[in-house]
């Protein structure tokens, strides 16, 4: 909500928004007159509170790697940042006052004008970018899929980028004071292309941040949060899920699931649930195939789940199990996992969070194949989601994913 020239039109806006949300509560105007003076310091309160919490949200979203989901997706990301500011405003509001003085509606009333203003306004210039290297921007772009225009847009700050290691952090904590943004070329490729560069950033270096990564309370409250969103799911989609598998039968007379082993949270094994598309024996050998575009194994009926991801709906049992979360990296089959650890050395360090149903790397990447330059490249993706996960990027990858699910329904 902070506006990056004027706060004080911001901090205004927000108590004449305050003082009209008084007149649902009041329902006519000669009582809201009586009420606005009544209830001044209330609206002083939350005015003061509401502001400070917005201007909090803002200054740690800029200076954090959500920043970039955020500008992603920033209906969404400013709609959560005012809803928490809010709720937290009413929570203290009621704590002094000991009691929800203001109502409800005057609430929902202040967060629906706060939000309107909030998507209204006008975007903060867009800063000036400095390079203070000689490094390859344009192979380095190409390679890593960055747009150009996220260069400019990378901040309310300059920015340096510098060819290799920052060794004087002096420097940089000067600069960063100076609201210069320095970056090493490695920190610069993650910080736009939301993914860690392996072929440019050490090994040793990813390998010590991906294992100082583990939050044990963020796990835990997205469990509590993740199981009744499954469960909720599982129910409303399982039934026109099975009709179709049950359709498939006609077609292709066989098991209606199909259950494969996948390696789990620290390598543990599990057998992933999924309703089967293909002809039976599609592994006559037992050796595992990549499927492919236009893959005659796949059924008819088959196609129609696939397209309409239906078929990955009774994952959601692993889910409630505690396989699989619903968001993380794809579990992937011990022959694959055991092929792609020989060729990509920190592949393993995908399996230190559970796999998930969707993921940083599908929304952004998809199937990578056989093509072992696209399972890196996924790995990239995937150690990014590991480094930085928290809960607003959890809900923009499942938001990401509702839009591919609904996609095919609406072409």
């Amino acid at each position: 909500m902070k506006s990056k020239n004027k706060p004080y039109l911001d901090f205004l806006l927000i108590l004449i928004f305050s003082s009209v949300s008084l007149f649902p509560y009041a329902g006519s105007f000669s009582r809201w007159k009586n009420l606005l003076v009544e209830y001044y310091p209330n609206l002083l309160l939350i005015s003061v509170v509401f502001f400070s919490l917005c201007f909090i949200l803002e200054v740690f979203s800029i200076n954090s790697p959500s920043y970039m989901v955020e500008r992603e997706f920033s209906i969404f990301s400013r709609m959560v940042k005012l809803l928490v500011a809010i709720a937290i405003t009413y929570i203290l509001e009621s704590t002094i006052f000991f009691s929800h003085s203001l109502g409800r509606k005057t609430y929902l009333t202040f967060f629906l004008l706060s939000l309107v203003y909030s998507l209204t306004k006008k975007a903060p210039e867009l800063p000036r970018v400095l390079w203070k290297a000689e490094v390859p921007i344009a192979e380095i772009l190409e390679k890593y899929r960055i747009s150009s225009i996220s260069v400019a847009d990378i901040s309310l700050c300059n920015l340096v980028v510098m060819d290799g290691k920052i060794g004087d952090k002096t420097l940089k904590n000067i600069l960063s004071k100076e609201k210069i943004l320095v970056f090493s070329l490695e920190e610069f490729v993650e910080y736009l292309g939301k993914l860690i560069p392996l072929e440019i950033k050490s090994a040793e270096q990813t390998t010590k941040e991906i294992i100082s990564s583990d939050k044990p309370l963020y796990e835990r409250i997205k469990r509590l949060i993740e199981l009744p969103i499954a469960i909720v799911v599982f129910l409303v989609l399982f039934p026109p899920a099975l009709l179709l598998a049950l359709i498939h039968q006609i077609e292709s007379p066989g098991p209606i699931f199909y259950l494969q082993k996948r390696l789990g949270k620290g390598g543990k094994e599990f057998r992933i649930i999924k309703f089967r598309t293909m002809i039976p024996n599609a592994e006559p050998e037992g050796k595992p195939v990549f499927a492919t575009r236009n893959d005659p194994r796949i059924t008819k009926i088959g196609k129609i789940i696939r397209k309409l991801h239906l078929d990955e709906v009774p994952q959601l049992i692993n889910v409630i199990k505690g396989d699989m979360s619903l968001v993380g990296p794809r579990p992937e089959r011990p022959e694959i996992s055991s092929r792609l650890e020989r060729e990509l050395k920190l592949y393993p360090l995908r399996r230190r969070v559970k796999p998930g149903v969707t993921g940083w790397a599908q929304i952004h990447f998809g199937y990578a194949g056989d093509d072992l330059n696209q399972h890196l490249r996924k790995l990239e993706y995937d150690l990014y989601y590991i480094k930085h996960r928290n809960l607003p990027l959890d809900l923009h990858i499942l938001y990401k994913t509702l839009i591919l699910f609904l996609k095919p329904a609406m072409d």
